[in-house]
């Protein structure tokens, strides 16, 4: 049977609860019984030595044979039987012996005994036999208090005992109770409460892997099937942005590409017209060199659309080995037209330098920072593209330079929040920036941005050289 955290919470808390109860209720007893015990001690102790001063007198009397002795004796015979007789009615049930009864008819006989001999009452015995009998029923009489006395010490030193077993057993039983609370929170609460935090740290740095189910996660199994639900939707609105942004760049790339489509064609129709105006006449050398031309061109015009096809595409997001020069080229080749004339290219790349990546979204992030920088410099400028690998610190880098008109310190802050942007209405979504710093984040990569006003711009991107 499955039982929810709350449940079993609060079974481990009444279970705490009634073992504390349970001690807690013998311990109080046993303190309850301790402090009659000792107030019972304390009023036999009064007790014996108010027996040892009725013996006191008895002796004398029988060592002087003075009747004001006997008469001593008499008096603290009978404070004894009246204080043993308040003992039985207040304290009877806490004491060991249960034969207060026999005891206070042996001291009423050791009275009526004392007043027979007082009071001359026939038939008297001799004087000997008098005071051997009279020694007898003191000794008898003291003894057995002394015993009872002696029982109630060991008594309370046997409840002691049980009272440090109690508490002992107490303290032990708390210990056991803290440390199977701690490893219940550990185990059900703390570990899956570790495993979503990982989860959501994963999901701020890029990572769209699903949390993993837990066993025995109770009521967290379903925060944690809730929030695979919401990365998977996240995952999804990412991809979504994604194209669509994709898709606003093509649109503010569209007079370039044109551009681009047009020279091939016009090149292809300026060959044409020569052969069709020389037909039969031309040299088969000019001839064969205008038809070379018109294919050079057709394969021009073929590459760019392929270009804006494969960008334009929809596809997975997928990590592999790729040389990054390519990735560099075939992103400046779709915004060439997008360049004026009087922005240099500067391209530091080395031909042979690889890296793991995504080639579709990371030529997307090229693209985008490229275009930055082009429409923050204007007419003129340099736009430099650098790549290096940092072996010491595991990390392929790559950064865009322009020498603009730079960013202002308060929107520097905000450069990667969605929708935020400087440029003039319809030159601009906001969204660039934002869904290449996604793109960054699924690589396992940090975007970094450094500008002053007046002194251009770069962003510099790191990636883990190792793939994930």
């Amino acid at each position: 049977m499955h039982f929810s955290i709350r449940v079993k919470i609060i079974g481990v808390f009444v279970l705490f609860a009634m073992i504390c109860g349970t001690v807690w209720a013998l311990s109080y007893t046993n303190l309850f019984v301790m402090h009659r015990k000792l107030e019972l001690i304390e009023r036999e102790s009064r007790l014996l030595e108010t027996i040892f001063e009725t013996r006191r007198y008895e002796k004398k009397f029988i060592r002087r044979h003075d009747i004001d002795d006997l008469k001593r004796a008499r008096e603290y015979a009978v404070q004894a039987e009246q204080e043993m007789d308040r003992i039985a009615t207040e304290l009877g049930r806490f004491a060991a012996a249960s034969d207060f009864g026999d005891q206070i008819q042996d001291l009423q006989g050791y009275v009526r005994y004392l007043d027979s001999y007082l009071e001359g009452e026939p038939p008297l015995p001799n004087l000997s036999t008098f005071e051997a009998r009279l020694t007898d029923m003191g000794k008898e009489i003291s003894g057995y208090i002394e015993g009872t006395v002696h029982r109630e010490h060991r008594l309370m030193l046997e409840l002691f005992t049980h009272l440090r077993l109690y508490l002992f057993l107490t303290l032990t039983g708390m210990l056991v109770m803290f440390a199977a609370i701690g490893l219940f929170l550990f185990r059900y609460v703390d570990r899956p409460l570790k495993a979503i935090e990982r989860g959501i740290a994963k999901i701020t740095s890029g990572d769209d892997a699903l949390i993993p189910r837990l066993p025995r996660g109770g009521e967290f199994e379903g925060l944690i099937d809730n929030l695979n639900v919401m990365i998977r939707e996240l995952k999804r609105r990412g991809e979504v942005l994604s194209q669509q942004e994709k898709m606003a760049s093509l649109g503010t790339l569209t007079s370039g590409v044109a551009h681009e489509l047009n020279n091939p064609l016009n090149n292809i129709s300026t060959s044409l017209q020569i052969l069709i105006e020389e037909d039969g006449e031309q040299d088969p050398m000019v001839r064969k060199a205008c038809l070379s031309e018109c294919e050079q061109e057709v394969d021009r015009a073929r590459d760019i659309v392929r270009s804006l096809l494969t960008f334009s595409r929809k596809q997975a997001f997928g990590i592999r080995r790729v040389r990054f020069r390519e990735v560099v080229d075939q992103a400046l080749r779709l915004i060439r037209g997008e360049i004026p004339a009087g922005i240099q290219v500067v391209i530091d790349v080395p031909e042979t330098l690889e890296a793991d990546m995504d080639p579709a979204r990371m030529e997307q992030v090229i693209m985008n920072l490229c275009v930055n920088g082009i429409h923050a410099m204007g007419d003129t400028g340099t736009l430099t593209v650098r790549a290096w690998a940092d072996p010491a610190r595991s990390s392929f880098l790559f950064s865009v330079a322009d020498t603009g008109t730079g960013i202002a310190p308060e929107d520097l802050k905000r450069i990667i929040d969605p929708f935020f942007t400087t440029k003039e209405a319809g030159k601009g979504t906001g969204l660039g920036l934002s869904v290449s710093h996604g793109i960054i984040q699924q690589h396992g990569g940090q975007i970094r941005a450094d500008s002053k006003p007046g002194a251009g711009s770069i962003f510099t991107v790191e990636i883990k050289l190792e793939t994930r």
